[in-house]
């Protein structure tokens, strides 16, 4: 049940990791899934529409590696760009405040989390309209390898 919630990005809140371990073992979970759910879904997505060839990208002339390297390193200054500035609005720990952008970056939002002061809901407002829409690009350039 956990697992579908974190996958489809549901987040219905009455379940939600405790302690440092399980949360930073949901933020690795939560971004692969997501990642791998949305991939799966486009796979989907293209059998549908199997009429449309010529969008079919030819990735064999090319290393993979640098573009999940680049896509990895995008997603980790994301949550570091989270992360570093919730953690020091809220006075939350680093692990916590890791936590909380990677279930923001995600949409899961289990609610567990969440900014209390008016300088942490204005940052949030902002990062989330930014970092949202690069998570967002970055998935889209992963599902397209």
């Amino acid at each position: 049940y956990f697992a579908v919630v974190t996958l489809t990005t549901v987040g219905y809140g009455d379940l939600c990791p405790v302690g440092t371990d399980s949360k930073l073992l949901t933020c690795f979970f939560a971004l692969s899934a997501v990642g791998l759910f949305s991939s799966l879904l486009a796979g989907l997505a293209s059998q549908v529409v199997a009429g449309h060839e010529d969008t079919i990208h030819d990735t064999s002339s090319r290393s993979l590696l640098p573009t999940i390297r680049r896509i990895a390193l995008v997603l980790l200054g994301l949550i570091l760009l989270g992360a570093v500035p919730f953690a020091w609005l809220e006075g939350k720990t680093c692990a916590e405040a890791v936590y909380w952008a990677c279930i923001s970056l995600t949409t899961v939002g289990y609610g567990d989390e969440v900014p209390k002061t008016t300088a942490g809901k204005a940052f949030t407002t902002v990062y989330l309209l930014v970092a949202a829409v690069i998570f967002v690009q970055e998935l889209t350039h992963l599902v397209d390898l």
